[in-house]
Protein backbone atom coordinates (compact mmCIF):
# COMPACT_ATOMS: atom_id res chain seq x y z
CA UNK A 1 0.00 0.00 0.00
CA UNK A 2 1.65 3.13 -0.74
CA UNK A 3 2.63 5.69 2.03
CA UNK A 4 1.45 9.32 2.52
CA UNK A 5 3.75 10.90 0.19
CA UNK A 6 2.88 9.02 -2.89
CA UNK A 7 -0.62 8.99 -2.19
CA UNK A 8 0.05 13.41 -3.23
CA UNK A 9 1.70 13.18 -6.12
CA UNK A 10 1.90 15.40 -9.61
CA UNK A 11 0.48 12.54 -12.11
CA UNK A 12 3.00 11.97 -14.45
CA UNK A 13 1.85 11.91 -18.31
CA UNK A 14 2.40 10.08 -21.23
CA UNK A 15 1.34 11.59 -24.47
CA UNK A 16 -0.61 8.50 -26.60
CA UNK A 17 1.52 9.48 -29.78
CA UNK A 18 4.52 8.48 -27.93
CA UNK A 19 2.88 5.64 -25.87
CA UNK A 20 2.14 4.02 -29.45
CA UNK A 21 5.22 4.66 -30.85
CA UNK A 22 7.76 3.16 -27.88
CA UNK A 23 4.89 1.12 -26.85
CA UNK A 24 6.85 -0.49 -23.73
CA UNK A 25 9.15 1.94 -23.76
CA UNK A 26 6.33 4.05 -22.15
CA UNK A 27 5.12 1.38 -20.00
CA UNK A 28 8.58 1.03 -18.30
CA UNK A 29 9.13 4.91 -17.81
CA UNK A 30 5.60 5.62 -16.36
CA UNK A 31 6.30 2.56 -14.03
CA UNK A 32 9.36 3.97 -12.94
CA UNK A 33 7.76 7.32 -12.41
CA UNK A 34 5.02 5.57 -10.26
CA UNK A 35 6.74 2.97 -8.68
CA UNK A 36 5.23 0.39 -10.13
CA UNK A 37 6.25 -3.21 -11.80
CA UNK A 38 3.59 -3.53 -14.46
CA UNK A 39 2.94 -7.44 -15.77
CA UNK A 40 4.75 -7.74 -19.07
CA UNK A 41 3.66 -6.38 -22.01
CA UNK A 42 3.96 -7.80 -25.28
CA UNK A 43 1.77 -6.86 -28.83
CA UNK A 44 -1.10 -8.91 -27.71
CA UNK A 45 -1.61 -6.36 -24.91
CA UNK A 46 -0.91 -2.85 -27.09
CA UNK A 47 -3.36 -4.38 -29.70
CA UNK A 48 -6.09 -4.81 -26.98
CA UNK A 49 -4.99 -1.49 -25.99
CA UNK A 50 -5.37 0.24 -28.93
CA UNK A 51 -8.80 -1.64 -29.50
CA UNK A 52 -10.40 -0.01 -26.30
CA UNK A 53 -8.85 3.48 -27.31
CA UNK A 54 -11.58 4.33 -30.23
CA UNK A 55 -10.59 7.24 -32.18
CA UNK A 56 -12.90 9.52 -30.45
CA UNK A 57 -11.28 8.48 -26.89
CA UNK A 58 -7.79 10.05 -28.31
CA UNK A 59 -7.84 13.75 -27.93
CA UNK A 60 -6.05 14.77 -30.99
CA UNK A 61 -8.79 13.69 -32.58
CA UNK A 62 -11.37 14.98 -30.90
CA UNK A 63 -14.08 17.20 -32.95
CA UNK A 64 -13.01 20.68 -32.42
CA UNK A 65 -16.52 20.91 -31.04
CA UNK A 66 -16.04 18.62 -28.26
CA UNK A 67 -12.69 21.06 -27.11
CA UNK A 68 -12.95 23.21 -24.33
CA UNK A 69 -13.61 27.08 -25.65
CA UNK A 70 -10.20 28.97 -26.09
CA UNK A 71 -10.50 32.71 -24.43
CA UNK A 72 -10.23 35.15 -27.65
CA UNK A 73 -7.31 36.76 -25.59
CA UNK A 74 -5.51 33.68 -25.58
CA UNK A 75 -5.38 33.42 -29.16
CA UNK A 76 -4.33 36.87 -29.34
CA UNK A 77 -1.45 36.46 -27.43
CA UNK A 78 -0.77 33.06 -29.85
CA UNK A 79 -0.79 34.97 -32.64
CA UNK A 80 1.18 38.06 -31.54
CA UNK A 81 4.13 35.67 -30.82
CA UNK A 82 4.12 33.79 -33.80
CA UNK A 83 4.24 37.75 -34.98
CA UNK A 84 7.47 38.29 -32.92
CA UNK A 85 9.07 35.34 -33.89
CA UNK A 86 9.57 36.69 -37.54
CA UNK A 87 9.26 40.46 -36.52
CA UNK A 88 11.10 40.91 -33.04
CA UNK A 89 10.50 44.11 -32.68
CA UNK A 90 7.06 44.45 -33.94
CA UNK A 91 5.31 47.63 -32.63
CA UNK A 92 1.74 45.77 -32.71
CA UNK A 93 2.36 42.51 -31.58
CA UNK A 94 3.90 44.38 -28.66
CA UNK A 95 0.75 46.04 -27.63
CA UNK A 96 -1.47 43.13 -28.67
CA UNK A 97 1.06 41.33 -25.69
CA UNK A 98 0.38 44.36 -23.39
CA UNK A 99 -3.65 44.31 -24.02
CA UNK A 100 -3.13 40.25 -23.43
CA UNK A 101 -1.71 41.22 -20.18
CA UNK A 102 -3.91 43.87 -18.70
CA UNK A 103 -6.56 41.22 -19.66
CA UNK A 104 -4.84 38.72 -17.90
CA UNK A 105 -4.32 40.81 -14.70
CA UNK A 106 -8.10 41.63 -14.04
CA UNK A 107 -8.72 38.02 -14.42
CA UNK A 108 -6.35 37.38 -11.76
CA UNK A 109 -7.79 39.65 -9.90
CA UNK A 110 -11.53 38.51 -9.96
CA UNK A 111 -9.99 34.84 -9.81
CA UNK A 112 -7.29 35.46 -6.93
CA UNK A 113 -9.64 35.03 -3.67
CA UNK A 114 -11.26 32.01 -5.08
CA UNK A 115 -8.16 30.04 -5.67
CA UNK A 116 -7.02 31.14 -2.30
CA UNK A 117 -9.87 29.54 -1.22
CA UNK A 118 -9.30 26.32 -2.93
CA UNK A 119 -5.79 26.54 -1.58
CA UNK A 120 -6.57 26.65 1.84
CA UNK A 121 -8.90 23.87 1.38
CA UNK A 122 -6.42 21.64 -0.23
CA UNK A 123 -4.17 22.28 2.84
CA UNK A 124 -6.52 21.20 5.04
CA UNK A 125 -7.53 18.05 3.35
CA UNK A 126 -4.02 17.42 3.21
CA UNK A 127 -3.29 17.92 6.64
CA UNK A 128 -6.48 15.79 7.43
CA UNK A 129 -5.08 13.05 5.21
CA UNK A 130 -1.83 12.81 7.15
CA UNK A 131 -3.88 12.49 10.05
CA UNK A 132 -5.53 9.36 8.87
CA UNK A 133 -2.08 8.28 7.79
CA UNK A 134 -0.67 8.69 11.10
CA UNK A 135 -3.40 7.11 12.71
CA UNK A 136 -3.63 3.71 9.97
CA UNK A 137 -0.32 3.75 11.13
CA UNK A 138 -0.77 3.35 15.05
CA UNK A 139 -2.69 0.95 13.89
CA UNK A 140 -0.71 -1.29 11.39
CA UNK A 141 2.71 0.03 11.09
CA UNK A 142 2.77 -1.55 7.45
CA UNK A 143 0.23 1.24 6.28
Amino acid sequence: MPNAKAAIFRAPSCRWMIFSRTGGGAITKIGGLLGIKWPAFDEASAAAIDAFLSPDLRHQNAAADSLPPVFAWTIKAYEAMLTLRDRPQSSLALSALDEVNSTFELACAFMGPAFAEVEKRAAQAETEAAAICRGARRIDPQI
